[in-house]
């Protein structure tokens, strides 16, 4: 199980584990979900580029194209989709444990503006779709939010332990150091719509759909209006 601690709730920057819960995961998350202009407005901000490496079972490294090819697919080369489907891989989750990704997926794509670009304070620098989200530190507590609301000096809620290793299951958190938003995505094949056992096999009325750890061990989380693509 999750470690239960008390959800954050400071202005000074201190960090302990969030509560892995129904208030955080429906109470909490499902007020923000992300409406936009029908399926292809969401589908182009959710983007994750294909070969970003994140946290996969005992810590190790994988990627979306790893988890295609060793599940017997071939990457798309052109807009026309493929889809992954099935048990694919078991990929790190709050807090610092595994779930199962069971679909994502993945063609080639270019858009003007729908990436934001983040860089944290241990100099990792990533670039996502600008509607997936992350736990930030408010002075209300924790709260789920798209890249494209977040700011510098924000506080990111991540795995206490970057490498995600099994014996972790406590919280930290890290500061936002820079940020671009509305930033093209180049034309290259992405995953996006991804899906995860996680949160909803624990708390059934979550609306949340998908939770990945990234490679410096930061969360980030797909919660689509309605809890479905």
């Amino acid at each position: 199980m999750g470690i239960i601690g008390s959800q954050l709730r400071s202005s000074s920057g201190s960090c302990m584990s969030p509560a892995i819960t129904s208030g955080l995961f429906e109470t909490a998350f499902n007020p923000n979900t992300e409406t936009l202009s029908g399926n292809l407005g969401y589908e182009n901000k959710s983007r994750i580029p294909i070969d970003l490496l994140f946290r996969a079972d005992q810590g190790n490294l994988t990627s979306f194209s790893e988890i295609a090819i060793d599940n017997g697919y071939t990457l798309p080369t052109t807009t026309t989709a493929v889809i992954p489907t099935g048990s694919l891989a078991q990929i790190k989750r709050p807090n610092c444990e595994c779930t199962t990704l069971h679909k994502f997926k993945m063609k080639k794509y270019w858009c003007s503006t729908c990436m934001v670009q983040l860089t944290f304070a241990d100099g990792y620098t990533v670039t996502l779709g600008s509607k997936l989200q992350m736990i930030k530190i408010s002075s209300n507590g924790l709260v789920n939010t798209s890249l494209d609301t977040l700011y510098v000096g924000d506080m990111i809620i991540q795995c206490g332990s970057a490498l995600g290793v099994d014996n972790t299951k406590s919280s930290n958190c890290i500061k936002i150091t820079a940020i671009t938003k509305n930033i093209a995505a180049a034309d290259i094949v992405y995953a996006y719509h991804p899906e995860t056992t996680f949160p909803i096999d624990k708390f059934g009325s979550s609306l949340c759909v998908f939770s990945l750890m990234l490679e410096n061990g930061v969360y980030i989380f797909a919660t689509p209006d309605g809890g479905a693509y």
